[in-house]
């Protein structure tokens, strides 16, 4: 999958579990959703 997106992301991140956790947890609290760690990874 790589190869074909390569060309069109100009930058990516790494984020840790702890951060994903917590990123799910923010959303929960404040926001009010329930969401899984790729979504709230955007966070």
């Amino acid at each position: 999958m790589w190869k074909r997106l390569k060309d069109l992301v100009d930058a990516s991140i790494v984020v840790t579990p702890d951060e994903t956790r917590l990123a799910v947890r923010l959303l929960a609290e404040k926001a009010r959703v329930i969401a899984e760690g790729a979504g709230a990874v955007t966070v």
